[in-house]
């Protein structure tokens, strides 16, 4: 029976397994519904696909802080972009396959918000929570109150795109010069994020992390001493290199990374930060 004094809280959206309608569902049937979609919004995910990162995968593989920024609550289905493994799949896929309730215009008012949630079974210090829970709940907070243009460009998600990078790339230095020293202000021990690196020719090493601003090390004697990474590092020697982000005040680190040497045909971690070649 309809009651608009119950919050349905939209959760298990795993879009292959036919849950991404419930939001809707419940709207349309006049519940108040508050979307808090697993495969965005759940804090219990880990960083990285890393085995090194704390966190389940039942939903995602992954929810970085990315993820995150990138959720688009008007339209939950514009959402789809990968399955429970990681494997590209499209909104179309989906909808014919398990399919996709619309939601009523007349009822949308039902859907009364969105929020990131943390089911702390596994957390057991302040610390860990801060860690899972920061910064993720930024970008939580900027989609909630803001809809950013690029959420509207449903008939060309190549703009979209386009819009929703350069949107992040804002965001993520406003992360790294500004907020995250705030949250160190306050005590928060918010994951520091690990860099991806790469080898170029000569020796170089490329590096970046998600959050410009964010000092990272770089290692060649297995950690016994660090030295500042630069853009066009050059490395000698053929060891393998390990590197790591500083927090904004400088006081904590990343968990370490290895760049295997040159000779070998390790790579870092699969694929985790883009780059531009």
């Amino acid at each position: 029976m309809p009651n608009a004094n119950v919050l349905g809280y939209a959760w298990n959206n795993i879009w292959e397994w036919g849950g991404g309608s419930r939001a809707y569902a419940l709207a349309n049937a006049d519940f108040k519904a508050v979307l808090s979609h697993a495969t965005d919004l759940y804090f219990d995910m880990p960083y990285e696909p890393d085995p090194e990162e704390r966190g389940f995968y039942w939903a995602t593989r992954f929810t970085e802080t990315r993820n995150t920024f990138n959720y688009m609550p008007d339209d939950v289905y514009e959402n789809i972009e990968v399955d429970l493994f990681g494997n590209p799949m499209t909104k179309e896929q989906v909808c014919q396959t398990v399919g996709c309730i619309p939601l009523n215009e007349a009822k949308r008012s039902n859907v009364v918000g969105m929020a990131g949630q943390l089911w702390s079974e596994t957390q057991r210090t302040p610390e860990q929570f801060d860690y899972m829970v920061y910064p993720r709940l930024l970008p939580v907070a900027e989609r909630a109150w803001h809809k950013a243009d690029w959420e509207s460009l449903i008939s060309d998600p190549v703009e979209r795109k386009r819009q929703r990078d350069a949107d992040w790339a804002l965001y993520a230095n406003t992360l790294g010069y500004k907020e995250l020293a705030r949250l160190d202000e306050l005590g928060v021990t918010y994951n520091v994020p690990t860099p991806g690196a790469k080898w170029k020719a000569g020796g170089e090493i490329a590096a970046r992390c998600n959050f410009p601003g964010l000092l990272i090390e770089f290692s060649c004697d297995n950690g016994m001493s660090w030295t500042d990474y630069k853009e066009g590092q050059r490395v000698t020697g053929g060891s393998d290199v390990l590197l790591r982000t500083r927090s904004a005040d400088g006081s904590r680190t990343s968990r370490t990374v290895t760049l295997a040497s040159p000779s070998s045909n390790n790579h870092l971690r699969p694929g985790h930060v883009p780059w531009n070649n």
